[in-house]
Formats: structure tokens, sequence, C-alpha cells
């Protein structure tokens, strides 16, 4: 559509993510870069402050180099989503926050979890709960002050709403491409086999990244 698209990920960051190798159809105004920013230690919370903290500055020098119309900034941790909001406005760019996910509440779920060994019970509460206040207020601050907002489900619009965000938001259902999703009957005969299951019993997969934050005590 003659859009010079550059999609940028942070390359040092182990997660699933999309193919990110470039393919022969790939229209020349299509190039993919990784920023490689140090480590990224998702649950130590001051080296993953700085690791943030390092990725945001990548990430403004390419904000800088590239000088686009528009920053869509999907998946993006709290502080680098802050940072690069702010990089965009001070130079007159349009800002989406693409909001797949929510941090301050994966940080509050992970902090009830994870309390350091010989700190008393209420003394991390209430660090966790100071910390969980300032991360949602940066996170919402962000998201609101964006140019636009788009979720991928209602439920997430509507926390949105309910927690202050008074910009219009668009949900755009979003997930994992079907067609990318192997399908191996054979896998699915052996597992029922295994369990005991006849075809009539219903078989869920989870098929997405799980971690603390999810609390899967909750489905078992």
């Amino acid at each position: 559509r003659g859009w010079e698209v550059l999609p940028v990920y942070n390359a040092a960051f182990a997660g699933p993510k999309g193919s990110v190798t470039p393919r022969r159809t790939d229209p020349v105004s299509f190039t993919i870069r990784g920023l490689d920013a140090g480590a990224f230690p998702k649950y130590r919370l001051l080296r993953r402050v700085i690791a943030e903290l390092r990725y945001s500055w990548a990430l403004d020098r390419e904000i800088r180099a590239f000088a686009p119309t528009i920053v869509l900034s999907c998946n993006t941790p709290v502080i680098v989503a802050a940072a690069s909001r702010y990089a965009s406005a001070r130079r007159h760019i349009a800002f989406v926050s693409w909001v797949q996910d929510i941090y301050h509440l994966a940080f509050t779920a992970y902090s009830e979890l994870d309390r350091p060994h010989g700190v008393p019970d209420a003394l991390h509460q209430r660090i966790a709960a100071l910390l969980a206040a300032v991360i949602r207020r940066v996170e919402l601050t962000a998201i609101d002050r964006s140019t636009g907002i788009v979720t991928i489900s209602e439920a997430l619009a509507l926390y949105l709403a309910s927690s202050g965000v008074r910009s219009q938001v668009r949900v755009l259902e979003n997930w994992a491409p079907v067609e990318e999703l192997p399908y191996h009957p054979e896998i699915t005969g052996a597992i029922r086999h295994r369990l005991g299951l006849t075809r009539h019993h219903p078989l869920a997969l989870y098929a997405g990244t799980l971690g603390a934050k999810h609390r899967t005590e909750w489905d078992a």
C-alpha cells in the first residue's frame, strides 16, 4: 500500500514470537530488525528495570533514525512502552498502543507468589503493593495518552475503561494464525488412549505461553 514498514523486536529476549526471518516474497519496503540490548531477566526486578531502560534507549535511537509516521507498540514492557510513547510524542509521531497484556496485573499475580527468603510477609506485601501501584500508573498513563488504542478482546477494553482510560478503544481480535498450527490426529488419539478418554470426551489443549502470572493452579 505504499507504506515503508519496519517491525522491531528484542533479539535478546528468548520468549516465543512469530517468524522474524525475511522471506523472498517480502516487499522491498518491509524490513525486520532485531535490537540486541542485552539480556532480559524477566523475574529479577532491578535487573529487569535496567534491561527495559537499555531497550528503551535502543528503541529511541531506532525511532529517531527511521522517523516513522506512526509507531505501533505491541507486547511491549511497561517502561519501554512509556518511553517509546514519550519519544514519539516529542517528535510529533502518532503512537498506537496495541494491548495484548496488562502488565501490572501480571506483576501483581507474580509478586504474590514470589516472596524473597527472609522478608517478612507483611513487608513484602507493602512493597509489592507500592510497586504494583507505580507500574499500574505508568502503564495506564502511557496507554491513555496514545494516539490510538487497540485491544485483542472486549474484556481488555472494558478493563481499560473501568481503570480510567478515557480514550476510545478499538477491539481487533488478534490470535495465532490457525494455518500455522500443525494438526496431528494420531497424536490426539494417543493422548486420549493414554488418559483413558474416548473420542466423545472433550480434550482441551492450552497452546500458549505459561508463566507464573497465569496461575495454573486455578486451571487444575
